[in-house]
């Protein structure tokens, strides 16, 4: 004799008559489903829904809770998180779920996001990691979802590629393809003093001491561009180890003398519009300047083709044969004052890095570790 369903049948659907609330004159539902199987997972999800506070009604979805939980906690969030996180849910998390109400979101969903983002770094990849692991950890906590799908989410991604450090050459020839510029400055004190370009935009003609017995740069709070829009001006520094005094060097302090004292008006050594801070869009013009000097082959650009007889543009020369970024020149500094001797712990506070470690793991790989300069400490120690 074939069992006997705990459910009944319609017709059509297994149905299972359930209360709306704790007594009966909240009045009843009908839950149902294909199936008998199907209809015990539906009203096991509505018993777990049920003691946590989950209203299984509710219809949020991902681009609704991403604007709120944005709004609510952009007040919070570092400028450097601001910077990434909107982007990423405008053009990540949006195009791909938004549209998928929160309550269904699956862990299959948010790898349709970081499939978006396949190309990119790895470091890349950990940051829109993080940013899905609070969105939903957030949403969870909030009672808007029956779990978290983020947990088993992980970054891929290929790792960074070592930077390389640029040679006196290099350096040389950047000064001298921008001398009399924007950039001149920006670069000279990233390349001499290792400065961020936060640091580098950030810094006032009153945190430069050009009359002390020792001139100093005195680093203590940034220029941030958010929403990579103004900037924003006074930040803190990027950790409470990026406040500290820099020592100038001499040639860093030829430049800085030789700026006009009309130009010492503006407040910003790297100076915006006016007597603002610079905004995203003219930091990156200041770069500009220095791209428009690399040559095509540096950019991974083929040459402009012209035709037989035509003659060549007349421009800029473009003369720096080597692709790099601000942030090399920063990485140069460091990179010269540890090939230079200098003590690690120098180095670090010059830096304005937290842990000693941040140097030994990426700086301690670029110097020192050729067959000629190994082969002493080998031969010494067997």
């Amino acid at each position: 004799m074939p069992k006997k369903s705990k459910y009944y049948f319609d017709g059509r659907y297994y149905c299972c008559k359930i209360r709306k609330g704790a007594t009966s004159k909240e009045g009843y539902s009908i839950v149902r489903a294909k199936t008998e199987d199907e209809l015990d997972r539906k009203l096991g999800e509505r018993r777990h829904a049920a003691s946590r506070g989950v209203d299984l009604n509710d219809g949020t979805i991902v681009a609704e809770w991403c604007v709120e939980w944005y709004g609510n906690r952009k007040a919070t969030l570092s400028p450097s998180e601001q910077s990434y996180f909107r982007p990423m849910i405008n053009n990540l998390i949006c195009p791909a779920i938004g549209n998928v109400r929160l309550l269904d979101v699956r862990a299959e969903h948010l790898q349709r996001v970081m499939a978006q983002a396949a190309g990119k770094s790895k470091s890349y990849q950990g940051k829109l990691v993080r940013l899905l692991h609070r969105l939903f950890a957030d949403a969870f906590s909030s009672k808007l979802t029956m779990d978290d799908p983020s947990i088993s989410i992980k970054p891929g991604g290929m790792p960074a590629q070592q930077k390389q450090s640029l040679t006196k050459e290099q350096v040389a020839t950047l000064f001298a393809a921008i001398e009399g510029t924007r950039a001149e400055i920006f670069c000279a004190l990233c390349y001499y003093a290792g400065l961020r370009s936060e640091e580098a935009c950030g810094l006032t003609w009153d945190d430069v001491h050009l009359e002390a017995d020792t001139p100093y740069l005195d680093i203590s709070h940034t220029t941030t561009w958010p929403e990579r829009g103004d900037g924003k001006w006074p930040c803190p520094t990027k950790t409470p180890s990026g406040v500290r005094k820099i020592p100038i060097h001499p040639e860093l302090l030829r430049r800085l003398n030789a700026v006009p004292k009309s130009k010492k008006k503006n407040p910003f050594v790297v100076a915006g519009h006016g007597k603002q801070p610079v905004t995203y869009q003219s930091k990156r013009r200041i770069w500009d300047i220095v791209r428009g000097r690399m040559t095509y082959k540096a950019l991974g650009k083929p040459q402009p083709k012209r035709k037989p007889g035509q003659p060549g543009p007349v421009g800029i020369p473009r003369t720096i044969d080597v692709y790099f970024t601000a942030h090399q020149l920063r990485h140069t500094f460091a990179s010269n004052m540890i090939a230079g001797g200098t003590d690690i712990k120098k180095v670090q506070y010059l830096m304005g890095h937290a842990d000693a470690t941040v140097l030994l793991k990426i700086y301690a790989q670029v110097v020192g570790n050729q067959p000629a300069d190994l082969s002493g400490a080998v031969s010494g120690s067997l």
